[in-house]
């Protein structure tokens, strides 16, 4: 996007504001009553949260790594079947994307790029 505005955030808000909502995302995988509703449960036909968790695993370190390589490469993430399975994949993740922002220049933010050759838009986005 050509001309994009200034982020509204600094680097270190937007981290700190992402951050938050992956404890909440945790706190949600932990309430989960048996590893069975966290695995299949469905309300209305939406995906269960095993899928969810999978989905947000799958694009949140290879988003980073991306910003920072210039590298797009994807493979999706299986759902896991187990909140223990969740939340330790949810804990390993989380340092690494603590590590690959550090990497990420306050300059960088502003540039846009294309995420696995999909979409396109300022780093900050």
């Amino acid at each position: 996007m050509p001309n994009a505005p200034a982020a509204p955030l600094s680097p270190d808000q937007m981290l700190a504001h992402w951050l938050g909502h992956r404890r909440l995302t945790r706190r949600t995988i932990e309430a989960f009553p048996t590893d069975e509703d966290f695995a299949t449960f469905s309300v209305g036909g939406m995906r269960p949260f095993a899928a969810l968790t999978a989905e947000c695993l799958g694009i949140a370190v290879p988003t980073l790594r991306g910003i920072v390589t210039g590298q797009w490469p994807w493979e999706p993430v299986a759902p896991p079947t187990a909140r223990a399975e969740a939340l330790e994949a949810w804990d390993a993740a989380t340092p690494e994307i603590e590590r690959l922002w550090a990497q990420i220049s306050p300059e960088r933010f502003q540039e846009t790029e294309t995420a696995f050759g999909q979409w396109t838009m300022p780093v900050w986005a």
